[in-house]
């Protein structure tokens, strides 16, 4: 999470003996990197310390102290965090608000910049800034981190080189326009064997800027660490070579060395005006892409030495016994230590259906937490989590390789210049005017669209991110879309309330929901929510009888009722009627017994989007063709209403390989391919396609490997990429041809 300054941590040292004692901990905490400052207070067995969590972590100072021989206990970590606010325009309820957010615990401190829209907050909690960030939902306000500092960076240093370039450029236009070369007697600076080099202006003027191209290229690898544009880098220092190249061999001919070089610096000048754009456009991209995101995590919590320590991501080992909360991620494959919860692993899956963990169970890493605290073990941490299978970046490689068409053009390029140069000298530099022309022209239109293509989408909460591969497509004909998470809303339903012959839904539906009102299972809000939608009142309960992760069993008015899980019943004689009933409809059902009577169940299902059926009719009636990849059970996917209703085709319990070898198969008919998914399961799949479409609540992982996120979670939003879609293709074949009437143009000037 950024906007992290610095932390300030309060820790009990215990068994400090007098001044010496305190002096053998000030001076091995001095010599630990990134510490600022050290307070040690004997009599309260304090200290206070402020450190940069860039260059050390509470971790390492507890060691430190530990090692000295002294006992530790943390009291309290805070740390400082700057976001960007949306919505803040006045200080009307900034007070309310500002007591509502420290009621949050672990929150100490809350400061508003309204003229900034900036909020600061110092918690102890990391964990507290996500309950800040629904809060301040709640009220209508948005908070983001602050955007990159090196995007910022970025597109400050190519706005310098696009006003010194463009100064530089206009004043060669100008003084060669108008023959007054004022430069002239200091552009005679480089000796040769005797004889200037530069004998004009405009060569001055081409030297400089082809200078500070090259700045600009060194600034971008060394500087920006941007190595994504090598081959355009390369090939427009080539384009300022032929253009310094042409008017050196043409400067005894003033006219003719005036034409070459207005014209060259023209088409430099769009060079540098699609650097800016590009920067422009990653910085808006970069920025949008913070916000997409939202607020993520960069710590974990580990139990050590009976204390619960908050340590970068990166920090974590195998081994370590690592505190993950409700709704929190695993980041790694391991096994559980302590607790028992239900763990949605659809991201891996494709399975809406909730997995029940308990102590010793494996979990595996990308799965998410759902609704009690665990302590997990990570197997091995680094580069084996579930989504990391053999030789991925291989396998992922061969797929998305594409035959690239510049080794083509090149060659064309160089063997019709020799060709002019066989004929004559003059259609020689002709020739690599026009090749200048072309490139830059190109190059121009390229990045303007981008830029203009980008600013549309985020008007519409699309946000492209990969230009090139949209601008790539010719027609789409296949688009594949996940079904957990993307065609669902991924979140469990009720489908069914079953009871037997002597018992009514309405009663069953009562007895769990009464039962279930204090606790905290996955299916606990949506059966509370469901009776009172029926206007079903729930009764109190006697007593608890007992209770665990799986079930509960309640007296209500001397009747003994279970509610619960498979796992509940497990050790009843109910067990086998169950185990009946959960084969027949193959589902995470919850059952209701009374005293010891098997009266009911209760089937969930994962609910589809509102968008889903209307968006699927709409694309079929365009003669797209549809097919849904999921890695869920063909029973449930066979109850899934878009299969039923026959508007696409459904490939179920597939691995993201699978997912990705069907796409690559189809795509051989000639079309291209859209994907559109949201889980770890399709980041595959999403660069195998010829655009990767990401929904917006998709995890992180999900949002970096896609070409195009759906802000707003909007399905609909296809529409819009066709729309762009086939707006660039216009685009495309309007800006040819101009560049077609400018090359005539010149031909026209020129002869």
């Amino acid at each position: 999470m950024n906007g992290s300054i610095f932390m300030l941590a309060k820790i009990y040292v215990f068994g400090m003996t007098g001044s010496a004692s305190v002096e053998l901990i000030q001076y091995n905490l001095d010599k630990v990197n990134g510490i600022q400052n050290v307070k040690i207070s004997l009599d309260s067995e304090l200290l206070k310390i402020k450190f940069d969590e860039k260059k050390t972590n509470v971790k390492a100072i507890i060691s430190v102290i530990f090692d000295l021989g002294f006992e530790v206990e943390i009291k309290e970590c805070s740390q400082r965090f700057l976001f960007e606010i949306s919505g803040l325009s006045c200080s009307t309820n900034l007070e309310t608000i500002k007591k509502e957010l420290l009621l949050i615990e672990g929150i100490n401190q809350v400061q508003f910049d309204i003229n900034k829209h900036q909020l600061t907050i110092l918690t102890s909690k990391e964990s507290s800034l996500f309950e800040a960030e629904e809060s301040l939902k709640k009220r209508g306000y948005l908070i983001f981190t602050l955007p990159d500092e090196n995007e910022v960076k970025k597109k400050k240093r190519s706005l310098i080189f696009f006003l010194i370039s463009s100064f530089f450029a206009l004043a060669g236009l100008v003084f060669s326009a108008t023959d007054k070369f004022l430069l002239y007697p200091y552009s005679t600076f480089l000796i040769i064997e005797d004889h200037f080099i530069f004998k004009n202006f405009q060569l001055t003027v081409l030297l400089i800027l082809t200078i500070l191209w090259f700045v600009r290229v060194m600034d971008r690898y060394f500087f920006s660490k941007n190595s994504r544009t090598f081959f355009t880098d390369i090939f427009t220092i080539v384009v300022y070579m032929m253009a310094f190249f042409i008017v050196y061999s043409n400067q005894d001919m003033n006219n003719r060395s005036t034409f070459y070089f207005s014209i060259s610096i023209l088409c430099l000048i769009l060079l540098w005006i699609s650097d800016y754009l590009d920067s422009v456009n990653s910085f808006q991209i970069s920025k949008k892409l913070q916000q997409a995101k939202g607020l993520t995590s960069k710590y974990k919590t580990i139990i050590e030495k009976n204390n619960e320590i908050e340590i970068p991501n990166n920090d974590v080992k195998k081994g370590d016994l690592v505190l993950v909360n409700p709704h929190e991620i695993f980041q790694y494959d391991g096994f559980i230590v302590e607790g028992n919860s239900f763990v949605n692993e659809s991201s891996l899956t494709g399975s809406s259906l909730l997995v029940e963990k308990v102590i010793g169970e494996k979990v595996k890493g990308l799965t998410r937490n759902e609704n009690q605290r665990l302590i997990y073990s990570p197997n091995e941490v680094g580069a084996k989590i579930s989504l990391d299978q053999n030789n991925f970046a291989e396998q992922l490689g061969k797929k998305v390789s594409k035959k690239s068409t510049l080794p083509i053009l090149l060659f064309i390029f160089i063997i019709a210049n020799l060709f002019f140069l066989y004929l004559s000298k003059n259609l020689f530099y002709l020739g690599l005017l026009v090749y200048i022309v072309i490139f830059c022209f190109i190059k121009f239109f390229d990045s303007l669209a981008q830029f203009l293509t980008t600013k549309t989408g985020l008007t519409k909460g699309v946000l492209l991110k990969n230009f090139y591969k949209m601008n790539s497509i010719n027609k789409v004909g296949n688009i594949f879309f996940d079904k957990t998470g993307t065609l669902t809303n991924g979140i469990q339903e009720i489908k069914e309330v079953v009871g037997t012959k002597n018992s009514e839904e309405d009663f069953i539906l009562m007895i769990a929901a009464s039962a279930l009102r204090e606790t905290n299972y996955p299916f606990t809000e949506v059966v509370i929510r469901n009776s009172k939608k029926k206007n079903i009142d729930t009764i109190s309960i006697d007593s608890i009888e007992c209770k665990n992760n799986s079930g509960l069993s309640v007296y209500i008015d001397g009747i003994n009722f279970k509610v619960g899980t498979e796992n509940f019943f497990r050790s009843s004689n109910l067990n086998r009627f169950v185990e009946k009933k959960n084969r027949q409809r193959k589902k995470n059902n919850v059952y209701i017994s009374k005293d010891n009577t098997l009266i009911g169940l209760i089937e969930f299902y994962d609910s589809l989007r509102k968008e889903s059926v209307p968006t699927l009719k709409k694309l079929k009636s365009m003669g797209s063709s549809l097919t849904i990849l999921t890695g869920d059970t063909m029973f449930n996917t066979n109850q899934f209403f878009p299969t039923r209703a026959g508007l696409c085709e459904t490939i179920c319990e597939l691995s993201d390989f699978e997912k990705a070898e069907i796409i690559k198969t189809k795509n051989l008919d000639g079309n291209n391919s859209l994907m559109v998914g949201d889980g770890y399961n399709d980041i595959m799949a999403l660069n195998v396609a010829d655009l990767g479409i990401a929904l917006g609540s998709s995890e992180k992982s999900v949002l970096m490997n896609a070409d195009v996120i759906f802000v707003n979670d909007n399905l609909e939003d296809i529409f819009t990429i066709l729309e762009m879609i086939n707006k660039l293709k216009i685009s495309k074949i309007f800006s040819r041809f101009l560049l077609f009437l400018l090359i005539i143009l010149i031909l026209f000037l020129y002869f």
